[in-house]
């Protein structure tokens, strides 16, 4: 059968075929402890689901947990029984049922067995603890464990991270995933001198910025933000900004509109200059800020297109909208907000306006969030626009929006563009007026339409929170107009993106469904699987991709060797608005970027298809080609 990938499985105890043994103090026919085990991480107590316990003097906690606590990547391979833990220069494989664990291919001997309990795997704390560097003791008078992570590397403290950074040498590790050891990716220039954290997105393809900042001074309200640009798993360019009070964030990537369509950058800034980059982390342009806002001062970089940049001055905290095409600076709470909001964003300077870029909406019109700091609220968001005056003629120019009933009566697979739909974050596979397999659900669409100018009524609607996110579907017609729709409560959809007072609702279980059945995420079939070498593989799927047509490369990245073995291409393709359903035989070589062919490693690794909105990994496993006999 097909193997889809669609979402990561938790393990439990029943998944991973262990017999479940008694509690430590069940087993031993003895009392319960008197009081529960207090954990102290880094003199934090920590409450957790599941309580450490002590047996014959060894500290138990659960492992996936503690290798959390310890700042390492945990994974398990089901064949073997066997746990490894990442952590930079280290690799500690823990089997189950085995006295010894192996660090760095070493076999060291367990101070006690892995434990099932509960239907949690525990190990002994303080071998794990000590193979990584950190400290354990136990505090008899008030029954604390406490547990000191290793200072050498600093980590996000979110499970799974990938990131390590050394605050001493700025050293930097990543994974590519749970089960590969931590590889240096080069060396952060810095001399830290307060608190460190690091921000990054966790795929670490090329282009991706990982940001390090450093916060300092008797009140933290200074800073450093150290921005750095990888390309094939290395630091490829790393800036330096400085900034004081105002605490914000920068744009890292753009795509920009041009003759020849969207072409994609990367950006990292200094406070005074946003350096663009290209696929390669080759320099493509700088723009002065400074400069170009007519204000010597540090700048966070918001947003930029074609012909107009969005900066935060430090000095400020006011969202500013640069114009390249009729050379204006504009405050924009200065358009955007009046009364006590408007006297609100200059009151504080380092607090900002509350204004968040939201979309470029075309035809010169720039959507905003806003979260005012009078209504009490945090992350209660109003949708604001502002029209640039430098498209007055263009939106001018535009044809009248029509009503429902008129854009019902036009609907077609041969008037509409596209159709888009997203749930926040979430982006489901588009439909395409020019691609002839979307014709039957564009009709579901336009049937949806016909309802709602037939049947739908004026109703009060709660407001849609704008939490900088879109909900719902996007209609989006040749002759340049369209419209909006959302599901809300109760088996209703509403006509807009906005809802409220006199809001068009259609109440009409079978129309929400139709809706609901539109949403089909990007997926790859793989078949079969695990893939033998020299078998014929079958890919079919949607990369989520629109255009009419598209060069597909198939690459495979091992797991089982080093970087030698990364994004090697071993197919090419096309695509067909995002569409493709391939078949090849699974070569025994890959090519790498500049031609060299490498022989492909069995064991597990990554399918990625590379196109032009971008790539995606899918874990399979490779075995090696049958033999002859």
């Amino acid at each position: 059968m097909p193997f889809r990938f669609r979402s990561r499985l938790l393990l439990t105890a029943s998944l991973l075929g262990f017999a479940l043994l008694p509690s430590p103090a069940d087993a031993a026919g003895s009392a319960p402890d008197p009081a529960p085990i207090k954990l102290i991480v880094n003199e934090q107590i920590v409450k957790t689901n599941t309580a450490p316990f002590l047996d014959n003097g060894t500290a138990y906690l659960p492992l996936r947990l503690s290798g959390e606590l310890l700042g390492c990547l945990v994974s398990w391979d089901s064949p073997s029984k066997t746990f490894t833990l990442q952590y930079p220069k280290r690799t500690v494989k823990m089997t189950y049922g085995a006295a010894a664990a192996t660090v760095n291919g070493q076999s060291v001997p367990l101070s006690g067995p892995l434990r099932m309990v509960d239907s949690q795997i525990y190990v002994p704390l303080r071998f794990l603890s000590e193979a990584v560097g950190s400290k354990i003791w136990w505090d008899a008078p008030s029954r604390s464990l406490h547990l000191k992570g290793n200072d050498e590397y600093i980590k996000r403290s979110i499970p799974n991270d990938r990131m390590w950074l050394s605050r001493d040498s700025g050293d930097l590790y990543l994974s590519k995933d749970e089960s590969s050891p931590a590889a240096l990716a080069g060396r952060v220039e810095a001399d830290f001198q307060g608190t460190v954290s690091l921000e990054g997105n966790g795929f670490f393809l090329n282009g991706s910025v990982i940001t390090v900042v450093d916060r300092y001074g008797a009140d933290r309200s200074r800073y450093d933000v150290y921005s750095l640009l990888l390309h094939d798993g290395k630091i490829a360019v790393q800036t330096k900004a400085g900034y004081e009070g105002l605490m914000d964030h920068n744009a890292s990537f753009t795509q920009i509109e041009g003759p020849d369509g969207l072409t994609s950058y990367t950006i990292l800034t200094d406070g005074r200059t946003a350096a663009f980059y290209d696929e390669k982390a080759l320099p493509a342009k700088t723009y002065d800020m400074a400069e170009l806002a007519g204000k010597e001062d540090r700048y966070f970089l918001h947003g930029i297109g074609q012909d107009y940049m969005i900066v935060r001055p430090m000095s400020t905290g006011l969202l500013t909208l640069i114009d390249f095409k009729d050379h204006t600076v504009t405050v924009l709470a200065d358009k955007l907000l009046s009364g006590k909001d408007l006297e609100d964003a200059y009151r504080i300077p380092s607090k900002g306006d509350g204004l968040v870029v939201a979309a470029d909406m075309g035809a010169g019109q720039l959507d905003f969030f806003y979260d005012s700091s009078l209504d009490g609220k945090d992350g209660n968001y109003e949708r604001l626009t502002y029209l640039r005056p430098s498209y007055e003629k263009e939106r001018q120019s535009l044809p009248k929006p029509r009503t429902v009933d008129e854009l019902a009566a036009d609907c077609s697979s041969k008037t509409v563009k596209s159709v888009s739909m997203q749930d926040a974050d979430t982006v489901y596979i588009s439909l395409n007026g020019a691609n002839p397999n979307d014709k039957a659900s564009i009709a579901t669409v336009c049937g949806i339409l016909k309802k709602f100018a037939a049947k739908g009524v004026r109703e009060t609607v709660a407001k849609v929170p704008d939490d900088q996110f879109f909900h719902g579907m996007t209609i989006s017609f040749n002759q340049g107009d369209g419209t909006s729709l959302y599901a809300a409560s109760g088996s209703k959809l509403v006509y807009g993106a906005t809802g409220g007072k006199d809001s068009l609702v259609l109440n009409d279980s079978a129309a929400v469904k139709d809706f609901n059945a539109l949403k089909v995420l990007p997926f790859m079939d793989i078949s079969p699987h695990p893939i033998v070498i020299g078998q014929t593989v079958h890919l079919k799927g949607n990369n989520g991709g629109d255009e009419p047509s598209g060069d597909l490369i198939v690459c495979w990245t091992s797991l089982a060797v080093k970087s030698t073995n990364v994004n090697l291409t071993i197919f090419k393709g096309k695509l067909a608005f995002g569409s493709f359903d391939v078949r090849f035989a699974m070569p025994a070589y890959g090519t790498k970027p500049d031609g060299t062919k490498v022989k492909l490693e069995p064991g597990k690794g990554y399918f990625t298809m590379k196109a032009e909105n971008g790539s995606r990994p899918y874990l399979v496993e490779l075995l090696p080609p049958k033999s002859s006999s």
